[in-house]
């Protein structure tokens, strides 16, 4: 028999319900995702039309584009991105930045490169000292055709790095783990777990944190980030469909360059990290645990009533490492006020 990466529907289902702790299936999350999809495109629609009557949204993205940074500046541009990212966090109260806290730049090593088109972040090791990450990012392949590497600059085009670095570094990926570190030396099970609804989610919840805030402000920006918002509810579409055989990986790549504009290089080398990434429901993930976070803020809002500040609620909700948000959701609003884990 051949081989597939599809893992199953009844796979798919247990890690929902055991790993997620979730109360869906498939069909479920598959149409979670497809109403999800549907809003998000007529929020990119909307907004499209606001910003340039009579221009699509995918032409618009097309000229954001073409404002692309030299081949050989894409580390520098990203650095510079992850800077304005921690003093915004920094300035607008977000979050605490821990002493020794530090995110370092590097490039893709060669080897992992066919399947990571744009970057990828190594937050900091959970039993090694130190309170460093790595953000490493994709360089130009002087080997491949030349159509490619346009395609691969413009979709690290200006307004994409800024639009991103606040879900991987400030407050994202990089501060959630420095947090979920000290949070967990009480516990070396907790130190380990990680839970991508919690983790993925609180990059994605960064996102519209960075709206809400103020720190998004141009059009362009707000235009990027609403179409990275139909990749994400895509994302959803995508892990169902490819993991229960209703889609092939071909149709992915389609749906993936239709629906969030993405040039053929990236959409080919997301789907390739769907297809074989270790945890089906990963993809979904994201939208998932964004949705929780969400969710769960609002009701310590109303609770709290004007005592509520973004700083303290992100700051308790990071307390308890990584598990499901679920759980974090149980002790948050059982315990007093103001009180975090305790390990």
């Amino acid at each position: 028999p051949h081989a597939t990466w599809a893992a199953g529907s009844d796979h798919m289902d247990g890690l929902l319900r055991e790993f997620h702790l979730l109360d869906l299936d498939h069909h479920q999350l598959q149409e979670f995702g497809r109403e999800r999809l549907e809003a998000d495109r007529a929020e990119l629609e909307r907004f499209a039309e606001q910003r340039r009557p009579g221009v699509h949204w995918l032409e618009q993205i097309a000229r954001i584009k073409d404002h692309h940074p030299p081949r050989e500046d894409f580390l520098e541009v990203y650095r510079h991105e992850m800077e304005r990212a921690r003093v915004h966090t920094a300035a607008a109260n977000l979050a605490t930045l821990p002493d020794g806290e530090v995110c370092r730049m590097a490039w893709v090593p060669e080897f992992m490169r066919s399947g990571l088109p744009i970057a990828v972040m190594h937050t900091t090791p959970p039993f090694e000292s130190g309170l460093e990450s790595e953000w490493w990012i994709t360089p130009s392949d002087p080997r491949a055709p030349e159509e490619r590497r346009l395609q691969q600059q413009r979709d690290n085009c200006y307004v994409f790095a800024e639009s991103i670095a606040g879900h991987e570094i400030y407050p994202g990926h990089h501060l959630q783990k420095v947090h979920h570190k000290l949070a967990t030396a009480g516990s070396r099970m907790r130190r380990y777990f990680s839970s991508p609804l919690f983790v993925e989610g609180w990059g994605l919840y960064t996102e519209d944190l960075f709206e809400e805030t103020g720190f998004f402000e141009s059009a362009d920006v707000l235009l990027f980030k609403r179409r990275n918002s139909t990749w994400r509810s895509a994302r959803v579409v995508i892990d169902v469909g490819i993991h229960t055989g209703g889609m092939t990986h071909g149709e992915a790549v389609e749906l993936l360059a239709r629906e969030a504009g993405m040039d053929l290089h990236m959409a080919e080398g997301e789907i390739n990290r769907y297809c074989r990434h270790d945890n089906p429901t990963y993809q979904s993930s994201y939208l998932l645990g964004k949705v929780a976070i969400q969710a769960l803020r609002e009701q310590v809002r109303a609770r709290e009533g004007d005592a509520f500040t973004l700083g303290s609620f992100h700051d308790r909700l990071m307390s308890y490492g990584s598990i499901p948000v679920s759980l974090v959701a149980e002790q948050i609003l059982h315990s007093k006020p103001g009180t975090g884990a305790t390990t």
